[in-house]
């Protein structure tokens, strides 16, 4: 996680008088539910300017897979934080990690000829 997203979810959190163990809360102080996020995530990512496929619960679960293993965690660590029960189920996001995966292998082979 990036030390600017950090401090926005510390500066959130500040902001909240709630002992709930939930990030997103509604304002009953339970989690929010499936709609809501739904209907969220149309908003902001029409905001946005997505494209309409891409303002998903799935779309943003990839992209959450991907950068995870791109900020240099482990499969198993992006497993358990995506809830899979199954590693062949979070093994696809490593085919989109390509950031990460090229910096290690110009580190291992710092010859340019190799990559």
């Amino acid at each position: 996680m990036s030390p600017d997203t950090v401090k926005l979810l510390r500066r959130y959190l500040k902001t909240r008088n709630d002992a709930s163990p939930y990030l997103f809360i509604s304002n009953r102080v339970l989690p929010i539910d499936r709609r809501t996020l739904l209907k969220m995530m149309k908003k902001y990512g029409t905001a946005a300017g997505l494209p309409t496929e891409k303002q998903q619960f799935h779309a943003l679960k990839h992209s959450i897979g991907t950068h995870i293993l791109d900020a240099g965690e482990d499969i198993y660590f992006a497993k358990d934080w995506l809830g899979h029960k199954n590693i062949q189920n979070t093994t696809i996001y490593s085919k989109f990690s390509t950031g990460t995966r090229d910096a290690r292998a110009r580190k291992m082979f710092p010859s340019n000829r190799v990559i």
